[in-house]
């Protein structure tokens, strides 16, 4: 049972860290959209 909550543990670490590889980027990039047609819209 140690192992698989080890290997649980290694798998959640794992997930967390792909999740925020891929939502920080996309999170900038959505923030930065919203900013240029807010930009765009005030012209």
């Amino acid at each position: 049972t140690v192992s698989v909550v080890s290997l649980f543990c290694l798998f959640v670490t794992i997930v967390k860290s792909l999740v925020n590889f891929v939502l920080s980027p996309l999170f900038k990039a959505l923030t930065l959209f919203g900013f240029l047609r807010d930009q765009s819209s005030s012209i």
